[in-house]
Order: structure tokens, then sequence, then C-alpha cells
């Protein structure tokens, strides 16, 4: 009776800690010129750091064009969700942004986390606007302007700058010059909203703001809060750097922050724990095990491996042991071997 009331007490911790998990949807896209070796449009570092996190349960959407959901070929549904995040990767003309469209600024179903900058224009995000975009090129360092936000704990702030990158990344996932991002021009109603913006920058109007709901952004009235983000969409992909990532510790804890609090949950005073980064993605050592034929639509592994094949739309297609190679209809596919993972064709 003893065991079986233990098990019991056990079961109702487990459902407890599930339930009070929050929901987290992380929208994004495909590039076809991902470069290789980058992560994974659907596990880039930021997704990884979130998964690995008891608190959340995470939601990868891939989106096409005008905010389709890859899964369901339908308009994305954001409904449901404790945070909603939108990455940078779709482009700012896109229809997704603009008003009556899944991630308008104004009408987001939830708590938003917006990385998309660039979408903070007229034509775009807002009918009339006279916000205009920069990416400071080659700059990798905050200026803090509100030390007290919730989104620079367990962040050294007292010099009043820190670094959010370790370098330079390009659209793509590799390394080049794009550095933080911010806008100038926007007319925001609330005080005080502007946390952060990249060194160096002047007249700033949105870089790394906080929003909160019923606030206005030139025409737009926000239904949620709303914590936009200055990040390119290289800076979570590349793996050029140290710990395969081109954030900072610091950078990587502004994201994590940044969810805590649109979740509602007390925000941690440490830095993020980088124990979840893989020690190796798409490496030299991973193109020798794992090979694409083109052409004989297949994908051959050296040997016999333990691997799991996700197509593009975030699908597992094989999972197991594979020895030599196996049958797979053309495509591109994520293939993960061990703790590394490598993007393969088949034709």
């Amino acid at each position: 009776m003893k065991k079986l009331f233990t098990f019991l007490m056990g079961l109702v911790v487990l459902i407890a800690v599930v339930n009070a998990q929050k929901k987290v949807v992380y929208a994004t896209t495909l590039r076809s010129d991902l470069v290789a070796g980058a992560w994974a449009e659907n596990n880039d570092v930021v997704i990884q750091m979130l998964k690995a996190d008891a608190s959340f349960e995470v939601t990868v959407k891939m989106l096409t064009a005008g905010g389709i959901d890859s899964e369901t070929s339908a308009a994305v549904d954001f409904s449901g969700y404790d945070v909603i995040i939108l990455h940078d990767a779709l482009g700012s003309s896109d229809a997704f942004w603009q008003p009556a469209n899944p991630g308008f600024i104004g009408s987001m179903p939830a708590p938003t986390l917006y990385d998309k900058i660039y979408a903070l224009q007229a034509t775009k995000a807002f009918v009339t606007s006279t916000g205009a975009s920069t990416n400071a090129e080659n700059v990798y360092n905050l200026t803090v302007v509100e030390s007290g936000s919730d989104l620079f704990k367990g962040i050294d702030v007292s010099s009043g700058v820190f670094s959010a990158m370790k370098g330079g990344v390009s659209d793509n996932g590799g390394t080049g010059t794009r550095g933080l991002q911010y806008n100038t021009g926007n007319v925001v109603s609330s005080a005080n909203s502007l946390l952060a913006y990249p060194e160096g920058a002047s007249n700033v109007a949105i870089s790394f703001s906080d929003i909160p709901k019923g606030a206005t952004i030139d025409d737009a009235t926000l239904a949620n809060r709303v914590i936009v983000f200055g990040f390119n969409v290289g800076v979570t992909r590349n793996t050029d750097y140290a710990d395969k990532c081109a954030l900072t510790v610091e950078g990587l804890t502004l994201w994590r922050n940044a969810v805590y609090s649109l979740a509602g949950l007390t925000v941690p005073t440490t830095l993020v724990d980088l124990g979840f980064l893989p020690t190796s993605v798409s490496t030299s050592k991973v193109v020798d095990d794992v090979l694409a034929t083109g052409g004989k639509g297949e994908i051959i592994v050296k040997g016999e491996q333990t691997i799991e094949v996700i197509s593009m739309d975030g699908k597992v297609v094989k999972a197991g042991k594979v020895n030599g190679s196996m049958s797979c209809d053309p495509g591109v596919y994520i293939v993960k071997v061990a703790d590394s993972t490598v993007k393969v064709i088949v034709k």
C-alpha cells in the first residue's frame, strides 16, 4: 500500500509539472541557401535552449510565404499558446507581417517575442509609418537603457554595455558582417519601452524593446504585450563560433529571460547554462559519416549508425539503426547521428 501511495504521489507531481509547462510556439521558415554546417531551421540554438528547459513545451512552426503552416497548408494558427516567438527568417515584405495576417504586431493573440525589426515600417507591419530599419554592421554590443528590466537578470550590465554576439553573421547562417539591428522614426506611446540598442546608434525608437498591451506603435495598437528583438536571422543558426553558437551566453540569456517574462514566470537570476548545446553539428566528421547520393534516391551511411531523418517540415521519416543505406524520396532532409546533425539532399 505504501509503495502504491508513493507511486500515486509521484504521478501527481509529474502531472502537475507537465500542466505547469508554458506552451511556446516558435515560428520560422526554411532557407534554400542555408550554409553547410549551420543549425537546421527547426533546431536552432534558441529552439534547443527552450526545449531543454522544463518550464516550456515548445512547438516549432515552419512557415512558407504569407504565413502558411507547412504542416497544414493553411494560415498558421497561434491560438492556445502562452508565448509566441516570431523569428527573423521570414522576409520583412512578406504579407505575414501585415494587418489582418497572422504576424501582424497589433493583433497577436498572446504575448509575443517579435524578432523582426525590418517589418516595422510603412507598407509592412504598418499602413502609415516613418520607421526606418538599420543593421549595425559589425556591432555586437548593446547599450543598456533600462538596467532594471527583467530581461537583464543574470547579465552584468554595470558598465552600461554588454556583448550579445560573438561576431558577425550572414542571413544564411554563415559568417559575415551582420550585427544588431534598430529602428528610427517609429512613434511608440509607452515611456521607457526601449531597453537597449546597438552601441553607437543614435535616435533609436525601437531595438530591444518591451512594449505593453494597449500601447501604440505608429498606427497599430497592441492587443498583447510585445518584446521586440533586433537580432539577424543568421545569429541563431550560425555554428562558426565557440560552442557552435554566435550568441554570447548573455545573448542567449536575453532570449530565455524574454520568454520567461512573457510567460509570466519568475525570471532566473543566473546566466543560461550552456550544457544543452551538443559538441558538434554538421562538421567535416559528420559529412564523412553521412552522405547523400544524388540521383539514386537514398541516404548512404558509413557502417551501422543509429540515425534520425527529419523532413524539412519537421516530420521524422526514419528513426533507428541503418546499415549502409536507406531508400528515401527526393528532397532535403536533416539527418541526426549521435549528437551531430547534417543537412542532406536526395535527388
